[in-house]
Parts: structure tokens; C-alpha cells; sequence
């Protein structure tokens, strides 16, 4: 490289230097003024503190922070904030006043023999369901009575004092869970789960936005659900399916197939038969009671002819009940396709037998009592 051509690039590297001059005379300007004056500028690119990209990188975080944190927060606030715009056009009527003095606050609550966990199953009660408290036992065991007469021992923790979510004012409609589970959540919209009533749970609405119901809850305070897997109605009216009840009663029993098996149990957390007969005839508006007992005068009594020396089964229709002796009266439900629900020696679930099956037929030889619930 020459020298012409080095010196070039040093001069084109070099900075450019401008003198201020004094546009006022020398003695208008105090030392200062004048020493700052006389300061050269230099033009050089000058040199940003933060790369282009980190602006759109920070804009690009405030608005996912805008749409995931800000945006649902204010929606969740939606439905509470405004008056109902929906109500059954027959919600009007009166509740009839319970005498109970506390309800259900769990999903289901065991009732027991004896005040301890080890005691004898007499029941479930269903999230919601009233009760008077008979006695107390200890700090933690209330002795209590259903509406349909049946007394026994719940936890403490089980309950909720106040009957305002079965005798609420204000309410627009009674609802009646007919999934399995029903999850009651703390808000309409990304709410938390509160409790999952049970099939056959009935509670109260004060108000409706579309499919969003909100929930008087035991206890107070409120939850929400959506309308799936429920139905609902006026207040005062007993709620049950519109189709063919004796279909809907036998279907829904038989959905308890493989469930767990517990004695007296009435939730898919431990079934029995004759849970199973109660909660599916809460959704075809019977109520039959929850025991064994109490069944044994439901519906009509029937009488089974005789084949070969023994009951012919085949005469059974759906929604049939058998009790029959196995120690005590146990019961079998005779369900869709010709099949019985029943609990066998050594299963632990709910099982399904033919009519024609050996198990079957060893049945029909111990039975003592036969019900029709659908003449």
C-alpha cells in the first residue's frame, strides 16, 4: 500500500473537528463560557445502549402478560359482576321448610353404626342433603337423621351448619346432577374445584348467564357450573328425566357395572346395588330409600313363575329388584339384555350376569321377596 493511499485512510479515520467561534465578542463571555466555547464537537456515529431487537422482545412479553394473566382475570369477573339475564319463566314456588338444622358439605358423607371409622356402613348422604343432628360425640362425631329416617355417625368436618343452600331465597332453579361426578368450581371461568357432587346430588341456583349456573353452596359462599350433565327446573318442582323412566332407571344402574364394591355405598367411590337403585331412581323422580330394608316394599310385589324346579328368570323385566338370601337378604337388579347387577363372593366390584348363567340360577333358587318398579 503506498504512502498517498495510507495517509488517505488515516485522514478518513480520523474525527472531524469543529472550533466553536464566539459569535459575541470576547468580553461578553465570562471565562468559563468561553473556555467551553472553544471545546471542539466531534461528528462521530454515536452508539445506542440496547440492541433494536430487546424493544420488541419486552413488547412481545407485555402482551403475552396482557393475554394469559390480565385479560382471563377480568373475564372471570364477567358473570358476577352483572345481574341475571336468564330465569325459568316457572321458578316461581315455595320450598317446603326443612327441619334440618345443618346439610352435607362434602361430595358424600358415610353414615356409620357407631361413632368410629372401623363401624358398620349404614349409608351415604349425597353433597347437599339436609339433616338434623340428634346428638354429639365427642369433638368430632355428630349422631344425625336424614329426611327419609335414616340415622347414624358422620365426621364433623362432613357437615355444615345452616340450611340456607336447601331453603335459599332468591333461588331460580333446583338442580339435579345426573353424571356421575359434577365439578363445582370456585369461579365460572378457570375457576378451582370446590367439591364433586355425586349423581343424584340436588342443589340450588340464584342465577344464570347461558350455560353457567351459579351455585348456592353449603355453608354459604358460592360455586359454579356449567350445564352438562345436569338437569334443572323450578324450584319447586321434583326434577326427573323426560325419556322413559323404567329405560333411564335400568341404564343407569347397569353403569355401575365394575364399580367398586362397598356395602351400603352410594357414589362410584363405593357402590352397592341398592346405591345404586337409589341414586338411579332419583333421576325418574321414585326416591326409593338407600337400604335393603327400606326396598323391600318398593313398587309391586311380583311373583315368578316355575320351570324345572326352580323360578324362571326369564319372566324378570327391567328395573325388577330380587332380594335373596346370601347370610342376610342381598339384592340383584335385573338391568338391559336380559343380565342381573349383583355382587358375588370374592369380586370387588359391581358384576354383570346373564339370566341363563349358573350364577344366575343359583340365585334364583334363594329368592325370597321379587318387586316390580315399573308395572
Amino acid at each position: 500500500m503506498t504512502e498517498n493511499h495510507q495517509s488517505e485512510k488515516r485522514q478518513s479515520d480520523e474525527r472531524i473537528s469543529i472550533a466553536r467561534g464566539s459569535s459575541f465578542g470576547s468580553d461578553s463571555l465570562n471565562k468559563a463560557d468561553n473556555k467551553r466555547a472553544r471545546r471542539p464537537v466531534y461528528l462521530g456515529s454515536g452508539k445506542t445502549k440496547w440492541p433494536p431487537w430487546v424493544l420488541a422482545i419486552i413488547v412481545f412479553f407485555l402482551m403475552m402478560a396482557g393475554l394469559f394473566i390480565v385479560v382471563p382475570g377480568l373475564i372471570s369477573r364477567v358473570p358476577e359482576s352483572q345481574p341475571p339475564d336468564e330465569s325459568f319463566s316457572s321458578s316461581n314456588g315455595v320450598l317446603p321448610d326443612h327441619s334440618a338444622d345443618a346439610v352435607i358439605a362434602t361430595s358424600f358423607a358415610p353414615l356409620l353404626e357407631s361413632p368410629d371409622l372401623k363401624a358398620l356402613r349404614v349409608c351415604d348422604a349425597l353433597f347437599n342433603e339436609p339433616c338434623v343432628i340428634l346428638e354429639t360425640r365427642g369433638e368430632s362425631w355428630f349422631k344425625i337423621r336424614l329426611e327419609d329416617g335414616i340415622e347414624g355417625y358422620v365426621r364433623r368436618d362432613h357437615l355444615a351448619a345452616g340450611t340456607r343452600s336447601v331453603n335459599p331465597s332468591g333461588a331460580i332453579a333446583r338442580v339435579l346432577v345426573v353424571d356421575s361426578y359434577k365439578r363445582i368450581m370456585s369461579h365460572a371461568y378457570q375457576g378451582t374445584l370446590l367439591v364433586e357432587a355425586p349423581m343424584g346430588s340436588v342443589f340450588f341456583s340464584d342465577y344464570r348467564r347461558g350455560d353457567l349456573f351459579r351455585i348456592i353452596m353449603p355453608g354459604g359462599g358460592e360455586g359454579w357450573i356449567s350445564g352438562s350433565g345436569v338437569i334443572t327446573g323450578p324450584i319447586a318442582d321434583s326434577l326427573k328425566t323426560d325419556e322413559d323412566p323404567q329405560t333411564v332407571f335400568a341404564s343407569t344402574v347397569r353403569r355401575f357395572f365394575r364399580a367398586t364394591y362397598i356395602p351400603a355405598g352410594s357414589t362410584l367411590q363405593g357402590m352397592s346395588p341398592e346405591g345404586a337403585v337409589f341414586v338411579a331412581s332419583r333421576l325418574v323422580g321414585l326416591e326409593l330409600s338407600r337400604t335393603i330394608a327400606g326396598l323391600l316394599n318398593a313398587g309391586e310385589p311380583l311373583s315368578l313363575p316355575e320351570k324345572d324346579g326352580s323360578l324362571d328368570l326369564s319372566a324378570l323385566h327391567e328395573g325388577d329388584l330380587l332380594f335373596y338370601r346370601a347370610n342376610d337378604y342381598a339384592l340383584a337388579v335385573c338391568v338391559q339384555d336380559h343380565q342381573l347387577l349383583v355382587t358375588l363372593p370374592s369380586r370387588t366390584t359391581l358384576r354383570l350376569i346373564d339370566l341363563i348363567s349358573p350364577e344366575a340360577q343359583q340365585i334364583a333358587s334363594k329368592i325370597q321377596v321379587a318387586r316390580r318398579l315399573f308395572p
